[in-house]
């Protein structure tokens, strides 16, 4: 009887993972915009030539696709029925939906999960928006004018082309690069943060709460930086012709500098550093409250 039980349960087990394959076809305009939505699983999004946005993957058995709107705004959506709850309460873990979706290049694109991860390549729409909740994010060969992406515990991996860029997350660690050269705004609780740019930034506001920063990229002419950390070290690498005011401050960590002159407490720990690079065009200010901070001109 107790292995009749099992078998049953095992079977129930079984049929609440199938999966319904998807292929579906809609028109959407080269400029056009995209949302989608998924709980759970993947949502793979890929830029296109043609006028078209073809969904393929994996539907979970009790899920529901739902695709509305017209040629110029088209929404996706995976829907669970309210006995699972929006979060996906009593499903299996292996009841995710797959959305593999390849898009205009030129369209924007809106992005929200729960824990799917997130993976987009190649879009260069006016616009792209990014957000989860507990997956991880990954976006590569982005150009786009605008960028958002934000993560409450998922790793956020970000490569784009962008003069204007937000990103945000709580616990999740940051690695962005590519050619953010306009206004970056990066927000972190407890991840670290990586950034290599390639472009020169024009203006850069970074708070990290107890996170790591470090830092690559060349300083524009004029350009206003700004980098708060409480606990986290600050690791500096700019080119060795960087034009600014620098000023770095820490209450309880260390200061290394190649230039300038490092001012230590005469008792209790803290540093201070307060330099000219150049003719002094940007203004940069560092403050870290109990990390250290290292500058390297290279």
């Amino acid at each position: 009887m107790r292995m009749c039980a099992m078998s049953v349960a095992a079977l129930l087990l079984s049929q609440g993972v199938l999966a319904s394959p998807i292929d579906e076809v809609r028109e959407l305009d080269a400029d056009g915009s995209v949302s989608i939505s998924n709980v759970r699983g993947l949502v793979k999004v890929s830029a296109g030539e043609n006028s078209e946005v073809r969904i393929q993957g994996d539907l979970a058995e009790e899920a529901k696709l739902e695709i509305s709107g017209d040629s110029r705004r088209l929404e996706i959506k995976v829907v669970y029925p309210e006995s699972s709850g929006w979060f996906g309460g009593g499903m299996s873990a292996s009841a995710d939906t797959r959305l593999e979706i390849v898009a205009p290049s030129g369209a924007a694109l809106d992005v929200s999960v729960v824990s799917a991860e997130v993976d987009v390549e190649g879009m260069r729409g006016a616009q792209v928006e990014l957000e989860s909740v507990s997956g991880g994010i990954g976006a590569r060969a982005l150009s786009s004018r605008r960028v958002k992406v934000g993560s409450v515990s998922g790793d956020i991996d970000l490569q784009a082309i962008s003069a204007d860029t937000r990103v945000e997350t709580v616990s999740g660690e940051l690695r962005l690069g590519g050619e953010l050269s306009g206004d970056l705004r990066i927000e972190s609780v407890s991840g670290d943060v990586e950034l290599a740019s390639t472009a020169a930034l024009a203006e850069l506001d970074l708070e990290v709460v107890s996170g790591d920063v470090s830092l690559s990229h060349a300083v524009a002419a004029g350009a206003q930086i700004r980098v708060e950390s409480l606990s986290g070290d600050v690791h500096l690498k700019w080119p060795g012709n960087t034009s600014a005011n620098l000023e770095i401050q820490t209450f309880s960590g260390d200061i290394e500098s190649p230039v300038g002159e490092v001012e230590r407490e005469e008792f209790g720990p803290g540093a201070s550093l307060h330099t000219r690079l150049g003719e002094g065009s940007a203004r940069i200010r560092i403050e870290t409250f109990s990390g250290d901070a290292e500058l390297i001109l290279e």
